[in-house]
């Protein structure tokens, strides 16, 4: 089983999201490996998981969009990274995008914004479009 290894940076002490699936349950500030199916489904709640690869961290800034397949070149958000992940697996770190950027991604994956939005309402729709829908 690949595992990847996940951060609990919600703001309870203890969190059970994703138990039924994962058997784990969470404590502040916390890492598990988690089964890597699980992963995407997970960082789709950016202020409760976050990727907590430190070695990835250290290596310098993020990229703005990476694949479940290079997980190592995406830095370990914090519980202020923006994070969405589009139905072509495409991990999005939406809070390192520009307007423009975030208005480009949102085009590109057919979600619909007015064009003057400013970038906190695109990420807004973006995570809106992208959700878990269990």
């Amino acid at each position: 089983m690949a595992t990847t290894k996940i951060r609990y940076v919600g703001l309870k002490e203890r969190e059970t999201a994703f138990e039924s699936i994962t058997g784990v349950t969470w404590n502040a500030g916390e890492v598990q490996d988690i089964d890597t199916k699980h992963v995407e489904a997970m960082l789709k709640h950016p202020d409760v998981f976050a990727l907590a690869d430190a070695d990835v961290a250290a290596d310098g800034p993020a990229n703005s969009v990476g694949t479940t397949a290079d997980n190592d070149k995406i830095a370990d958000p914090g519980t202020d990274t923006q994070w969405a992940t589009a139905p072509d697996g495409e991990y999005l770190l939406l809070s390192d995008m520009s307007k423009e950027q975030l208005h480009e991604c949102a085009k590109k994956y057919g979600v619909a914004v007015h064009p003057k939005c400013g970038a906190p309402k695109v990420i807004e729709a973006l995570q809106a479009a992208f959700a878990v829908k269990e």
